[in-house]
Protein backbone atom coordinates (compact mmCIF):
# COMPACT_ATOMS: atom_id res chain seq x y z
CA UNK A 1 0.00 0.00 0.00
CA UNK A 2 1.20 3.52 -0.64
CA UNK A 3 1.43 6.31 1.10
CA UNK A 4 -1.62 8.06 -0.48
CA UNK A 5 -3.67 4.91 -0.54
CA UNK A 6 -2.95 4.54 3.37
CA UNK A 7 -3.87 8.03 4.07
CA UNK A 8 -7.32 7.28 2.52
CA UNK A 9 -8.27 4.28 4.56
CA UNK A 10 -10.78 4.08 7.80
CA UNK A 11 -10.10 6.10 9.73
CA UNK A 12 -7.06 7.71 8.65
CA UNK A 13 -8.65 9.52 6.48
CA UNK A 14 -11.43 11.05 9.20
CA UNK A 15 -8.37 11.55 11.44
CA UNK A 16 -6.30 14.08 9.04
CA UNK A 17 -10.39 15.82 8.71
CA UNK A 18 -9.87 16.72 12.04
CA UNK A 19 -5.96 17.74 12.15
CA UNK A 20 -7.32 19.73 8.99
CA UNK A 21 -9.63 21.42 10.87
CA UNK A 22 -7.22 22.32 13.69
CA UNK A 23 -4.76 23.49 11.45
CA UNK A 24 -7.31 26.16 9.74
CA UNK A 25 -8.00 27.09 12.95
CA UNK A 26 -4.22 27.97 13.81
CA UNK A 27 -3.57 29.66 10.75
CA UNK A 28 -6.00 32.17 11.74
CA UNK A 29 -3.35 33.63 13.81
CA UNK A 30 -1.00 34.62 11.54
CA UNK A 31 -0.60 36.17 8.12
CA UNK A 32 2.46 37.14 6.14
CA UNK A 33 3.93 36.93 2.70
CA UNK A 34 5.00 33.53 2.11
CA UNK A 35 3.78 29.77 3.36
CA UNK A 36 4.87 26.42 2.42
CA UNK A 37 3.24 23.29 3.37
CA UNK A 38 5.54 20.42 3.32
CA UNK A 39 3.92 17.27 3.14
CA UNK A 40 4.51 13.18 1.00
CA UNK A 41 0.61 13.42 0.69
CA UNK A 42 -0.51 16.66 0.24
CA UNK A 43 -4.44 17.12 1.29
CA UNK A 44 -4.15 20.39 2.03
CA UNK A 45 -4.58 22.08 -1.06
CA UNK A 46 -8.07 23.53 0.41
CA UNK A 47 -5.79 25.32 3.23
CA UNK A 48 -4.45 27.15 0.78
CA UNK A 49 -5.25 30.63 3.37
CA UNK A 50 -6.22 33.67 2.43
CA UNK A 51 -3.64 35.25 5.69
CA UNK A 52 -0.59 34.69 2.92
CA UNK A 53 -0.11 36.24 0.34
CA UNK A 54 1.36 33.37 -1.37
CA UNK A 55 1.20 29.63 -1.10
CA UNK A 56 3.61 27.07 -1.96
CA UNK A 57 3.41 22.98 -1.61
CA UNK A 58 6.24 21.40 -1.02
CA UNK A 59 6.59 16.99 -1.32
CA UNK A 60 10.03 14.75 -1.31
CA UNK A 61 7.61 11.89 -3.25
CA UNK A 62 5.03 13.93 -5.37
CA UNK A 63 6.10 14.54 -8.62
CA UNK A 64 2.79 15.86 -10.36
CA UNK A 65 0.06 17.17 -8.25
CA UNK A 66 -0.50 20.46 -8.94
CA UNK A 67 1.56 23.30 -10.67
CA UNK A 68 2.59 24.94 -7.81
CA UNK A 69 4.39 21.98 -6.22
CA UNK A 70 7.83 22.09 -5.65
CA UNK A 71 9.32 18.81 -5.24
CA UNK A 72 12.46 18.77 -3.02
CA UNK A 73 14.29 17.00 -0.35
CA UNK A 74 12.94 18.57 2.85
CA UNK A 75 16.80 18.94 4.20
CA UNK A 76 17.78 21.07 0.44
CA UNK A 77 14.74 23.18 0.09
CA UNK A 78 15.38 25.21 -2.75
CA UNK A 79 14.12 28.10 -1.04
CA UNK A 80 16.15 31.16 0.10
CA UNK A 81 17.74 32.06 3.52
CA UNK A 82 14.68 33.95 5.47
CA UNK A 83 12.51 33.07 2.62
CA UNK A 84 9.20 31.74 4.74
CA UNK A 85 7.09 33.73 6.97
CA UNK A 86 4.83 30.13 7.98
CA UNK A 87 6.05 26.78 7.53
CA UNK A 88 3.46 23.60 7.69
CA UNK A 89 4.54 20.23 8.72
CA UNK A 90 2.68 17.56 7.54
CA UNK A 91 4.11 14.67 9.11
CA UNK A 92 7.52 15.09 8.02
CA UNK A 93 8.99 13.75 10.74
CA UNK A 94 6.85 10.75 10.83
CA UNK A 95 9.11 9.16 8.06
CA UNK A 96 11.82 11.14 8.17
CA UNK A 97 15.62 9.84 8.26
CA UNK A 98 16.93 13.46 8.80
CA UNK A 99 15.72 15.05 11.73
CA UNK A 100 18.28 16.96 12.71
CA UNK A 101 19.08 17.98 9.19
CA UNK A 102 15.46 18.81 8.26
CA UNK A 103 15.12 21.35 11.55
CA UNK A 104 18.29 23.23 10.58
CA UNK A 105 16.78 23.78 7.25
CA UNK A 106 13.44 25.04 8.47
CA UNK A 107 15.75 27.35 10.81
CA UNK A 108 17.42 28.35 7.32
CA UNK A 109 14.40 29.49 5.71
CA UNK A 110 12.05 30.67 8.27
CA UNK A 111 12.18 34.64 8.36
CA UNK A 112 12.27 36.22 11.76
CA UNK A 113 9.40 36.07 13.54
CA UNK A 114 8.61 33.68 11.34
CA UNK A 115 6.17 30.22 12.25
CA UNK A 116 6.75 26.66 12.19
CA UNK A 117 3.97 24.42 12.92
CA UNK A 118 4.24 20.78 13.01
CA UNK A 119 2.09 17.69 12.81
CA UNK A 120 3.00 14.60 13.50
CA UNK A 121 1.27 10.56 14.97
CA UNK A 122 2.08 10.68 18.36
CA UNK A 123 4.02 7.01 19.02
CA UNK A 124 2.56 6.37 22.79
CA UNK A 125 -0.95 7.73 22.45
CA UNK A 126 -3.53 7.06 25.34
CA UNK A 127 -5.83 4.63 23.72
CA UNK A 128 -3.35 2.80 22.00
CA UNK A 129 -4.10 4.35 18.49
CA UNK A 130 -0.81 3.92 16.99
CA UNK A 131 -0.99 -0.05 17.10
CA UNK A 132 -3.75 0.73 14.76
CA UNK A 133 -1.75 2.97 12.26
CA UNK A 134 0.75 0.58 12.29
CA UNK A 135 -1.48 -2.29 11.17
CA UNK A 136 -3.12 -0.17 8.22
CA UNK A 137 0.08 1.45 7.10
CA UNK A 138 1.80 -2.51 7.27
CA UNK A 139 4.54 0.17 6.50
CA UNK A 140 7.68 -0.20 8.92
CA UNK A 141 8.85 3.41 8.33
CA UNK A 142 6.21 4.57 10.44
CA UNK A 143 7.85 3.05 13.72
CA UNK A 144 10.35 5.97 13.03
CA UNK A 145 7.59 8.52 14.16
CA UNK A 146 9.24 10.51 16.73
CA UNK A 147 7.99 11.51 19.96
CA UNK A 148 7.55 15.23 21.03
CA UNK A 149 9.41 15.08 24.26
CA UNK A 150 12.00 14.08 22.12
CA UNK A 151 11.23 16.62 19.15
CA UNK A 152 11.01 19.82 21.12
CA UNK A 153 14.50 19.89 22.35
CA UNK A 154 15.95 19.59 19.01
CA UNK A 155 13.94 22.13 18.07
CA UNK A 156 14.68 24.79 20.94
CA UNK A 157 18.65 23.46 20.32
CA UNK A 158 18.25 25.04 16.90
CA UNK A 159 16.92 28.29 18.04
CA UNK A 160 13.01 27.74 18.02
CA UNK A 161 11.06 28.88 20.59
CA UNK A 162 7.57 26.66 21.72
CA UNK A 163 4.95 28.98 21.62
CA UNK A 164 2.03 25.97 22.20
CA UNK A 165 1.59 22.22 21.69
CA UNK A 166 -1.60 20.34 22.32
CA UNK A 167 -2.54 16.96 20.87
CA UNK A 168 -5.73 15.93 19.07
CA UNK A 169 -7.59 12.70 18.79
CA UNK A 170 -8.72 11.15 21.59
CA UNK A 171 -10.66 8.90 20.68
CA UNK A 172 -10.10 5.22 19.61
CA UNK A 173 -8.85 5.10 16.07
CA UNK A 174 -11.69 2.51 15.38
CA UNK A 175 -11.73 1.49 11.58
CA UNK A 176 -15.95 1.34 12.25
CA UNK A 177 -15.79 4.62 11.14
CA UNK A 178 -19.84 4.70 13.34
CA UNK A 179 -17.84 3.69 16.29
CA UNK A 180 -15.00 6.31 15.47
CA UNK A 181 -17.38 8.84 15.41
CA UNK A 182 -19.13 8.40 18.36
CA UNK A 183 -16.37 8.11 20.46
CA UNK A 184 -16.31 12.01 19.65
CA UNK A 185 -17.04 12.84 23.50
CA UNK A 186 -13.62 11.26 24.44
CA UNK A 187 -11.71 14.32 22.18
CA UNK A 188 -13.84 16.58 24.43
CA UNK A 189 -12.54 15.01 27.48
CA UNK A 190 -9.20 14.36 26.33
CA UNK A 191 -8.97 18.21 25.82
CA UNK A 192 -9.13 18.58 29.43
CA UNK A 193 -7.69 15.50 30.76
CA UNK A 194 -5.21 14.53 28.42
CA UNK A 195 -3.81 17.25 27.03
CA UNK A 196 -0.68 15.55 25.59
CA UNK A 197 -2.27 11.82 25.19
CA UNK A 198 -4.08 12.12 21.76
CA UNK A 199 -3.04 10.50 18.40
CA UNK A 200 -1.67 13.51 16.58
CA UNK A 201 0.26 16.08 18.25
CA UNK A 202 1.20 19.88 17.06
Amino acid sequence: MNINAWYNEKPIDAMLHIERQRCEFLLTKFTGQRIAFLSEFLPYQELIHHGFRETLLISHQVKKWLPQIVCANYDELPLDSDYLNCSVLLHIFDFSHFVDEVIAELWRVTAAEGIVIIFGFNPYPLFGQMRLLKQLANQQQLKRAIPPNVLRPKLMHQGFELLEFGTIIHRLASSNINLFHKLKFLDIVGDICWTDSGAIYY
